[in-house]
């Protein structure tokens, strides 16, 4: 369910949950956000003040991102 979330990514994102193994949503460029599963939910649903996230990648593609999702 949760790459659903970011199926309107306008490139890869990967998520990063400790103990897992990496789930790749698209290959293409790539911002990776890392947290535990719950957390990466918040942020995906716009609670980003109290998500604990790290994002990952080029400055422009994390904006795009946030800006894509209305994050």
């Amino acid at each position: 369910m949760t790459p659903m979330l970011f199926r309107k990514a306008p490139f890869g994102v990967d998520l990063t949950i400790p103990g897992e193994e990496p789930i790749h949503v698209k290959r293409r460029r790539k911002v990776g956000i890392r947290g535990e599963a719950g957390e990466i939910l918040l942020w995906a649903f716009g609670r980003t003040g109290v998500a604990q996230v790290e994002l990952a990648g080029r400055p422009e593609d994390v904006e795009a991102l946030t800006s894509t999702l209305g994050v």
